[in-house]
């Protein structure tokens, strides 16, 4: 034996739904450590029992959020919004990717977000686009701009691990 002991203060036990209280309760006071109600995070990525959340994610839209609060969209030209955009907007959420499934809700909003900007929406409002989204995304040998869709990005990420 190496002599090494479980510590209390870190350790928790997380129980599934299925698990009666009378016996979660047995197994609390047995074990002596606390119930947790969620794993928490590990490496930034929060740790789900389950699929994945929208609200699970929500960090990842507050963290390109901060970062557009930023910028002025209106003092940057249409291809320095697109670079900037391409540079942090679509890293944010890189690692996450390579570890999990993010749920699309959450991916697409991200990505409205990053619409918004490079067409340099601001209060919400409302522009006109003389190109479509569609076309935007494609890559620059093909004519687009060579933004990423998230979605398709999340796919690839997980492939590595396949």
């Amino acid at each position: 034996m190496s002599g090494q002991q479980i510590s209390h203060e870190k350790t928790s036990i997380m129980f599934s739904r299925n698990v009666s209280l009378h016996v979660r309760e047995a197994l609390v006071r047995r074990s002596g450590f606390n119930e947790a109600l969620s794993l928490g995070k590990y490496l930034g990525v929060p740790l789900v029992g389950r699929a994945p959340k929208r609200s699970d994610y929500n960090y990842l839209i507050n963290q390109v959020k901060n970062k557009l609060s930023n910028w002025k969209a209106n003092q940057l030209s249409f291809a320095g919004r697109v670079t900037l955009s391409k540079a942090v907007i679509e890293a944010i959420p890189i690692y996450p990717m390579m570890t999990t499934s993010i749920p699309k809700a959450c991916l697409h909003e991200i990505q409205k977000i990053q619409r918004g900007f490079i067409w340099g929406e601001e209060d919400g409002g409302r522009k006109y686009h003389a190109v479509n989204w569609e076309n935007v995304t494609k890559p620059k040998v093909l004519g687009g701009l060579g933004i990423c869709r998230l979605v398709h990005m999340n796919k690839a990420c997980l492939m590595k691990l396949a």
